[in-house]
Formats: C-alpha cells, structure tokens, sequence
C-alpha cells in the first residue's frame, strides 16, 4: 500500500499478557484474594484481571462477570473470551484444576480507529471533489479534494496503490488550502475507474487539530467516456440474501452457519462486528469462508435455544466487507432469535 504522508507515522503495538498461575505462585499484587492453601476445604476458582478493567468474562459461552473479579468455576478446560467495548475481544483455552486458582491477567488491545476514554470525536468528510460515486469525471481534472467539518491538523494519509491509484504529475505534492481542505494533485486518463483512500488502518495522519483521527474513508470515481463495463465497478454491495433472515424470530439453533449473499463479487476480506453474549459463538478452530464466486460469505457459528443473537457487516472503522473495486458495504446491523427446543 502506498501512503503519502506529511508527518511521520508513529507504529504502536500492544501485545495481550496472559499468566496461568497456580494458586501457590506468589501475588504480590493479590494479597487480598483467598488463599487456597488456608482453607478446610481449597475450593476451584479463576481469577482475572484486565487493563483497563470492566471487561465482561465469559467461559464457553457463559457470562460469569466483569474484571477485575474471582469466580467461583467447576474444574475443566475452558474457552475464555474477555471482551470490552473499543477493544479487541481475547480469546484463549484455559485449564482450570480442581482446588486450585487459576489466574488471569491481560492488557486488552484498543481496536484499530477506537477512541481513547475522553478522546475528541474524530472529524467527519462534508464534501469531496470528485463526488465518490461519480461516473463522468472530465479526465482533466487536476485535483482531488477532501473537505473536512473543522480545522485540521497538518498531516494526511491519501491512501492506495495499483493502478486504480490516480499518478501524482511530477515536482507536485499534496498540500493544505485551507485549515479543512486538503488537495491532491492528479493527472487523470479518459475512460478510467480510479480509488483513493483516506486514512487506513495502518496510516492515520488525517486528524483534527486536537489529534482525533479519520476514520478510513475513500473517493472512487469514473472519467468521462468510461464503458458501462467500468462504470459497474462503481456499484456499492448490497445485501440480497440472508441465512437465517434479518430479524427471524424462530431460527434453529441446531443452525450450524450464517449466510450472507451480495449483488457483486467482493474483495474477499470480512468484518463481522460485534461482541458480547448477543454475538453468536464461533466453533472452535473455525472462521468466516467466501464462495468461489465470492458472493456469499459463510460464518460458521453454535448457536444456544430461546437466544437473542446481534451481530454487524461492516462498521464506522471496520470496512473490509468490500467489493472487488474496493467499494465498501454500508454497515448492517443483523439481529435474529433462536426457538426453545
């Protein structure tokens, strides 16, 4: 991928920490927890910690509580998902051994384009030029703009590459007009589908003047004399089929996967959003498939009788549900109810 930046990009990775312990390893920072050793009767009991703390804990499913916190749990090997609102979900398989205390401590990983606790909103695009969408682009246009809802600071991401990526002339750079728009030069071709991005997962320099950034957004279009052919690449994804139905209120938890169909060939990638007890679970050792001709994604799932199941495709910063031309799927929000047995 090719970004052309104005300030330097600053790389941070925070890896998730996870500790089992048995209950005689020492807790400097735990003294306050049960000591198992004390006891008539050593009970069974998992012990978790989280940074930040406040993360729902499920075990195989089952909500036990929120971190930090000590639950009591039958002796087993367990699935634990830690998950907490703005941060990636934890998943890991865990051993819980009778009369012992196992313990649990992680630092949770903010999700990519997730605000920070108090953070500033992040700015939001009023206008572009070409319009995103537009099918007959004169191929002298000079300039990209984007124009954002408040001053801005002074670094961008114009993100992209490959040929749909519009050639930047010679000697010339992408500049600041103005405190809300940003200019990038272009030399465009007759009858050509082009794509540019702003901001992405990996680059983020378009931020507002107090440092919230962008979130991932892009500009497609088509010059003047483009055949019907290229004009198609333009169609945004939609949605023409799901498996079980939008809203079924009867589905059968015996379902072993969720489908979903679109009008066009997509790009491959995936964003099943969500999290919670509400997001169905997902088998171990699996994960989301396409269809050979890439119309139809396939997520395999275990379902629960009489549950309440809501989960997403796409999202404000998670669009990799995208067609083939790189055209992102608006957000659906995707809700169904399985039947008692």
């Amino acid at each position: 991928m090719r970004s052309i930046r104005h300030m330097a990009v600053a790389a941070l990775a925070a890896l998730a920490a996870l500790t089992v312990l048995p209950a005689v390893s020492p807790w400097p920072e735990a003294a306050e927890l049960p000591s198992v050793e004390k006891r008539e009767k050593p009970g069974t009991l998992l012990f978790v910690r989280t940074t930040p703390s406040g993360a729902e804990i499920r075990l195989d499913g089952k909500t036990l509580g929120k971190s930090d916190a000590i639950f009591p749990v039958e002796p087993g090997t367990y699935k634990i998902v830690v998950d907490l609102e703005g941060h990636q979900p934890h998943e890991q398989q865990i051993t819980v051994r009778d009369g012992r205390i196992t313990r649990i401590e992680l630092t949770l990983r903010r999700q990519p384009g997730a605000a920070a606790p108090g953070a500033a909103a992040a700015p939001q695009i009023v206008a572009t030029t070409p319009a995103t969408g537009a099918t007959d682009v004169d191929p002298a246009t000079s300039e990209i703009t984007v124009t954002f809802d408040r001053d801005m600071g002074r670094g961008f991401s114009w993100t992209g590459g490959g040929p749909d990526y519009p050639p930047v002339p010679a000697g010339k750079k992408p500049f600041w007009r103005d405190r809300r728009t940003c200019v990038l030069p272009v030399k465009l071709e007759r009858g050509r589908y082009y794509r540019v991005g702003i901001n992405s997962t990996s680059y983020r320099n378009f931020r507002s003047a107090d440092g919230a950034p962008v979130a991932p957004s892009e500009i497609c279009f088509t010059t003047r004399g483009a055949t019907e052919e290229v004009k198609n690449r333009l169609r945004k994804p939609e949605i023409v089929s799901m498996t079980p139905p939008n809203g079924a209120k009867d589905v059968d938890p015996g379902l072993r996967e969720i489908r979903v169909t679109f009008n066009v060939s997509m790009g491959g990638g995936f964003s099943w959003t969500g999290g919670g007890p509400e997001f169905p679970k997902t088998p171990q050792g699996k994960g989301p498939s396409w269809s050979k001709d890439r119309k139809t994604c396939v997520l395999p799932v275990e379902l629960k009788p009489g549950s309440n199941y809501r989960l997403g495709l796409n999202s404000a910063s998670h669009k990799n549900f995208r067609s083939e031309a790189g055209i992102p799927l608006e957000p659906v929000v995707y809700t169904f109810r399985t039947r008692d047995r």
